[in-house]
């Protein structure tokens, strides 16, 4: 048998040997799991001088042998084959500041303004048709070579000042084929790193790269097609949402849509208009009129809706459709604002002021030979409160320019496509974008966000403080004389 003290120095020893083994293998783990993200190299004098400045970052695609159009267009138009597994790659180009992206493949889907968006999730639109061979949420992995998850289809990372990053872009095509084209694009957007904050809107920028995968022949009709309609309450308005779907792997460019409700007296209720649009493939469009609520009533109405394209093709809709849920409609589009708990508390503690400066008044009238408080003393301190009151309004006049100066409606990521190229081949401006990522609302309804404080809200609290000074001051004064007397 070992001694113990032989036993001892044998698991040091196991234990030095162990640590440095452990050491190694932790970092081999870690090295492994180093995704082509953390491919870094200093910018150098050229692609200092592409960095948009306004943005503080730019991105840019490398050539493709699949590319079917120029290949130095800042976009992909690629022929593809069922099966096939292929990488593109995205640089982004970062500026004098670090800063960290979220990387996203989406679905192209048109809008109810009738423009692409390449910036919102499919799983949150539902603004594709059952005709979709694919989602591209579903077929790319971002810096991975997993696919099938939306998780797999987006990617964060941060980008030190003045240095740029090559992310791998992996499509895994499905299996079935098909014949046309299917568009969507790459997002890279920048967060917002000056304040967690959401009671301000403000501006986000992103590059949207077009990912556009060719199958068969793209020399298709175009075709649209009535889905459904529906009123509804919607952005706090009333609303008739008529669906309207491209039934073909084709790209719509150009599109001019009209269209009216009228009463059975032919009254015009409600309208929409949109010049030079464009429909996505295998996409739903979403038609929003949107009502005044005293034109709105239960009856019989009659929609007419026309599409018009570039190659001089025409779709007309007439339907008759009945309002019969007005009551319903009006109640869910009123707005309830939220109680401003910062208001009712300023609101209290003025009264309470108040009431102490007469509470202390009068008592001072009923003890004539014990002064209380002078009247000087009282005027003083009201006279005091009224010019801390004045400063607080003005601070609030001021944080008001500063909202309406700052504080930006933002929509989603929508390129307009610049005509070159094959005929109804979605083209990407290679200008980032103000996007957020919630459909934007008319202006007519949006309404404040009042989740965390804002400006105002600030104002008010600085007021609240300077108020309660004063009541605690009074107080003081108060004692101070009485005990003196």
């Amino acid at each position: 048998m070992l001694a113990r003290g032989k036993i001892k120095a044998l698991n040091k020893h196991i234990v030095r040997c162990l640590i440095p083994m452990l050491l190694l293998g932790f970092g081999l783990w870690t090295s492994s799991s180093v995704d082509a993200a953390t491919e870094q190299h200093a910018l150098d004098k050229s692609e200092k001088e592409r960095v948009n400045q306004t943005v503080g970052y730019t991105i840019t695609n490398e050539p493709s042998h699949m590319q079917i159009a120029d290949k130095n267009v800042s976009y992909y138009y690629l022929a593809t084959h069922q099966s096939q597994t292929f990488t593109v790659y995205i640089n982004i180009l970062n500026g004098n500041h670090k800063n960290t992206f979220d990387i996203s493949a989406n679905t192209g889907i048109t809008n109810r303004n009738l423009a692409v968006d390449y910036g919102t999730p499919i799983s949150t639109t539902k603004g594709l048709t059952e005709i979709a061979p694919f989602t591209f949420e579903k077929i790319v992995g971002i810096d991975t070579n997993n696919f099938g998850s939306e998780k797999d289809s987006r990617t964060k990372v941060t980008v030190p000042a003045n240095m740029r990053v090559r992310i791998p872009v992996t499509v895994h095509m499905p299996k079935k084929s098909y014949n046309g084209i299917m568009s969507g694009g790459i997002s890279v957007l920048k967060e917002n790193q000056q304040t967690k904050s959401k009671a301000t809107l403000q501006n986000q920028y992103a590059y949207v790269k077009g990912l556009v995968l060719q199958q068969g022949d793209p020399a298709i009709q175009p075709e649209l097609a009535y889905d459904h309609l529906n009123t509804v309450a919607k952005d706090y308005q009333p609303k008739t949402i008529v669906t309207i779907n491209n039934t073909m792997l084709i790209n719509v460019e150009h599109v001019t849509m009209t269209g009216t409700i009228k009463t059975k007296i032919g009254k015009t209720v409600a309208k929409v208009g949109v010049n030079n649009g464009e429909v996505s493939p295998a996409t739903k469009i979403p038609v929003e009129f949107v009502w005044v609520k005293k034109d709105f009533k239960n009856g019989k109405y009659d929609l007419h809706l026309s599409f018009k394209d570039q190659a001089r093709h025409q779709w007309f809709f007439d339907r008759e459709f009945t309002v019969n849920n007005q009551q319903a409609v009006l109640k869910a589009a009123q707005y309830h604002a939220p109680i401003n708990w910062l208001l009712v508390a300023l609101v209290i503690i003025i009264v309470t002021l108040i009431v102490i400066v007469v509470w202390l008044v009068m008592k001072s009238k009923k003890s004539k030979q014990q002064q209380v408080i002078k009247k000087g003393d009282v005027m003083k301190w009201l006279k005091c409160w009224v010019v801390g009151f004045m400063a607080s309004l003005i601070a609030l006049m001021c944080a008001a320019n500063v909202v309406s100066a700052n504080d930006v409606a933002v929509g989603t990521a929508s390129i307009r496509i610049v005509p070159s190229g094959p005929q109804n081949e979605p083209q990407f401006t290679n200008q980032p974008v103000v996007v957020s990522h919630a459909e934007p609302v008319s202006s007519a309804s949006s309404l404040p966000d009042t989740s965390a404080f804002s400006s105002w809200e600030i104002a008010l609290v600085l007021l609240l403080l300077f108020t309660i000074l004063i009541v605690v001051v009074i107080i003081l004064e108060w004692k101070r004389v009485h005990h003196a007397n």
